[in-house]
């Protein structure tokens, strides 16, 4: 797409239950999901990519990235699987912060889960190797949960601190070309880099950004590839898991202890390792800085998606 990027502020939803308020916010906004369903769609296998565009009536993962965002306003019960909310205190860099499934995610409700759960959904429609169950509202709408969340995972502050709401409730100063500075951390790093950079370095086109992940997918992060592709304690890829529940849940764990590695020891330090507060302003060295892991976590969710979506429909025996 040839223009300017454009990008509203995040709007935000608050969700009451009985101990705490959620409130909702994209993750990577609408850039940033469509760049990693991009990624994941230029390395998986032409049999996977024919499934797709089966289950989805011939949209692009890239169309359907934002749909899990697009449909909480009527599907409220969702909000609460877009993140988690790291219940321990202190959580930072110095005390370090760890993700813990049992305490963090109960009932499997938060991204973690919900990574497995609709993995798990889709993959029982796949395996009945019948095209009725995959033309289906069912396998559609898993199908978009599972792009949109994983994305989600990737995110830093999707997977922080529980008192500040993963920096939503810390206003921060932050330059978007054409679209203000005034920001919350958290909006800063759903879409605020990737649009300064999208605007900035590559006139305004997404589709360079996502050539230049591609690039350092090819250079770069070559190395690096198979080691996101192995789950830990297994010695196995994520390929070769995704039908064994306990084994996935252990290798999406790790991709949330990532994220919340991330938040701890960048997204929430500026750029000489102090504290960000409330009211300061980011600089550009914050900016320059902490893109990098921007472009690696986009880069990690998009290799990931596309292996865990391999695995499901490459072993299918049905005929699309």
């Amino acid at each position: 797409m040839n223009r300017h990027h454009q990008v509203k502020k995040s709007f935000f939803r608050v969700f009451f239950s009985l101990y705490l308020i959620v409130q909702f916010v994209s993750s990577f906004g609408h850039d940033g999901h469509e760049i990693v369903a991009d990624v994941a769609n230029s390395r998986t296998l032409l049999e996977t990519n024919g499934a797709i565009k089966y289950i989805l009536n011939g949209q692009k993962l890239s169309e359907i990235a934002n749909w899990a965002d697009d449909v909480v306003k009527d599907r409220s019960w969702s909000a609460g699987l877009h993140f988690i909310n790291i219940m321990q205190d202190p959580c930072d860099a110095s005390s370090g912060c760890d993700f813990v499934y049992e305490r963090d995610c109960p009932d499997n409700a938060c991204v973690a889960g919900a990574v497995l759960n609709y993995t798990a959904q889709l993959r029982t429609l796949v395996m009945q190797n019948s095209l009725v169950a995959l033309n289906s509202t069912v396998a559609d709408e898993a199908l978009r949960f599972v792009v949109h969340f994983v994305g989600d995972l990737h995110q830093p502050l999707h997977v922080a601190r529980d008192s500040d709401r993963g920096g939503v409730v810390t206003n921060v100063q932050f330059y978007v070309p054409g679209q203000g500075d005034e920001w919350n951390l958290h909006n800063v790093w759903d879409f605020g880099m990737i649009v300064r950079s999208i605007n900035e370095t590559f006139s305004g086109q997404q589709e360079l950004f996502t050539a230049e992940i591609l690039r350092l997918l090819r250079t770069e992060y070559k190395d690096a590839v198979d080691g996101w592709l192995q789950c830990p304690g297994s010695g196995r890829r994520l390929v070769e898991l995704a039908g064994e529940e306990n084994e996935l849940r252990t290798c999406v764990a790790d991709w949330a202890q990532e994220s919340t590695d991330a938040a701890v020891a960048e997204a929430y330090l500026d750029e000489n390792g102090q504290e960000i507060r409330d009211g300061d302003s980011l600089s550009d060295a914050y900016y320059t800085a902490r893109l990098p892991t921007v472009q690696r976590r986009v880069a990690m969710s998009g290799v990931r998606l596309a292996a865990l979506l391999d695995f499901l429909f490459t072993s299918m025996d049905a005929d699309i």
